[in-house]
């Protein structure tokens, strides 16, 4: 019915940014990993956003700089006393990470769009390009509006944290997936 397996591995991913563009410097990334019985992993990648500028002329822009300056955790984007990784190395992890899943979300194209190109443009050679096949990718936004109709809302929750957001993004869709799958 719904195209999947009730065993497959599904990866849900967010990131935060500082550009809405493919070659946007990429400051967070979060992914969760799980199947319909529940969450089975979770992580987050924090990237150096200063050497995505220099080194790999990534970009960002006053608009999503002046937007982030209004969000009450803008040092989680911008603070140095975390650790975060080289661009190479963040997804590298998270091609350790998510290389078994079965299908791959977000809440529209944005987020891939922007790990499409920064896999493109990385340095380190992967096997593939980039760790999912197009065919397997599959829209948040679109499963968020049938589970509205269907009387599922998602909470509030958008902090603006890429696995605070990945979670919550999972855990609505497992609720709507259930919510199918009894129908």
């Amino acid at each position: 019915m719904l195209g999947f397996d009730k065993n497959d591995i599904h990866t849900m991913i967010d990131i935060e940014t500082l550009d809405t563009t493919t070659n946007a410097i990429i400051v967070q990334i979060g992914m969760v990993l799980f199947n319909e019985d529940g969450l089975i992993k979770t992580k987050v990648v924090n990237l150096d956003w200063k050497e995505q500028m220099t080194v790999d002329k990534r970009t960002m822009s006053a608009d999503t700089l002046a937007w982030w300056i209004e969000r009450p955790n803008i040092q989680n984007i911008f603070t140095y006393n975390i650790d975060r990784h080289c661009l190479d190395l963040g997804l590298s992890k998270i091609v350790k990470e998510c290389c078994t899943a079965d299908y791959f979300w977000s809440k529209g194209s944005f987020d891939y769009d922007i790990l499409t190109d920064a896999f493109i443009g990385c340095h380190t050679c992967f096997e593939n390009p980039y760790p999912w096949n197009y065919r397997n990718i599959r829209d948040y936004r679109t499963a968020k509006s049938i589970g509205e109709m269907m009387g599922i809302t998602e909470s509030n929750h958008n902090s603006h944290d890429a696995l605070g957001d990945a979670v919550n993004q999972a855990e609505n869709l497992l609720k709507i997936l259930k919510k199918v799958r009894a129908m």
